[in-house]
């Protein structure tokens, strides 16, 4: 009925169990943490909170408007316009609904380059800030990052593909820690140059690209 057309449930260990189609069943034993891969029936029509990872238009927000100050601990479809918005402003998050550290964070960096009280929490004045088109000076008088590519919406992990890791390789090279092609593949040496960022930064040196690695990378 949402219009999913298979799901495969992966874990982040190397194996793989799950579901793949009616006839397919891969299986592993062991236990670990599981990412959940949905794949969609592009003639299907989609859920009202389906966003792409493409773009982020504010015209094309498809989550309910805040009507209350969004603060650290909320979650709720109010709370992914929000993240939206962040995103659209060139301050990413994840889309998840989930006001944590990290989209505090978003916040606070969003309050900073606009010139607001830097508190972290989205009421009536960042909110109205927010429902801005992205304009040139969007980055308190900076021009607009160059970069070409979708920023990510997801944590990059190795061997993640996909244009959004061609952000990250973009910004790494921009800010001389990568030197390899920008081909959109997360192998060695885009891990190899994360680590020498994060630690450069004072982050968790883990080689993944969450949200607070993508904050500090948008800030090259």
């Amino acid at each position: 009925e949402l219009g999913w057309s298979d799901i495969l449930m992966l874990d982040g260990g190397g194996s793989t169990q799950g579901y793949l189609g009616s006839s397919k069943r891969v299986t592993s034993t062991r236990k670990v943490h599981n990412y959940i891969c949905i794949y969609m029936d592009d003639s299907s029509s989609t859920t009202e909170d389906t966003v792409t990872e493409e773009e982020f238009d504010p015209a094309k927000n498809p989550y309910t408007v805040p009507t209350r100050a969004i603060q650290q601990g909320m979650t709720g479809n109010d709370v992914k316009w929000m993240q939206y918005q962040l995103n659209c402003h060139e301050s990413p998050c994840d889309v998840d609904g989930s006001c944590g550290p990290a989209t505090v964070l978003a916040i606070k960096d969003f309050q900073s380059d606009h010139k607001l009280e830097v508190d972290g929490s989205c009421g009536p004045a960042t909110r109205e800030c927010l429902k801005k088109a992205h304009p040139t000076e969007c980055m308190g008088g900076d021009t607009v990052s160059s970069n070409p590519y979708p920023t990510p919406t997801r944590a990059i992990q190795y061997y993640t593909t996909g244009n959004d890791v061609k952000w990250v390789q973009y910004q790494l090279q921009k800010a001389g820690y990568y030197t390899g092609d920008i081909d959109g593949s997360y192998g060695p040496a885009s891990v190899t140059a994360v680590k020498l960022f994060q630690k450069a930064n004072g982050l968790d040196v883990d080689g993944s690209v969450g949200p607070l690695t993508r904050t500090a990378l948008a800030k090259i």
